[in-house]
């Protein structure tokens, strides 16, 4: 799973930067088989005239499958971070149940019984 940051409007400190990654990793590496890229873009809303608010866009492609955005606005960037990440593993675990499901191996299986029966 590769994991990729980028700021827009304001300068990417090592430390966000980190932080975001392993929040990627944390949240989301369990789904690396199905994963290609997770691009994380934290934006400043209000640009140069000043404030709070800071919105942390993901999006993660996967191989063979439409891409998952999720998007948080919070005055905290960490906690935007934070709960976006945490909405993309949520996102990606139930796309995850619907186009892999649990019990393929016995679907399958039950097709190929099917089959040997006809």
């Amino acid at each position: 799973m590769n994991v990729h940051v980028q700021s827009v409007g304001f300068d990417l400190t090592e430390s966000l930067a980190t932080f975001a990654r392993e929040k990627a990793y944390i949240n989301l590496g369990r789904f690396g088989e199905i994963i290609r890229k997770v691009e994380i873009k934290l934006v400043d809303t209000n640009g140069p005239k000043g404030g709070e608010a800071m919105r942390c866009r993901i999006i993660i492609r996967q191989d063979n499958q439409p891409d998952i955005v999720v998007q948080e606005t919070r005055d905290d960037l960490y906690g935007a971070i934070s709960l976006g990440l945490q909405r993309a593993k949520q996102t990606v675990s139930r796309r995850k149940a619907l186009v892999y499901p649990k019990n393929r191996r016995l679907l399958n299986s039950m097709k190929q019984t099917a089959s040997t029966i006809e």
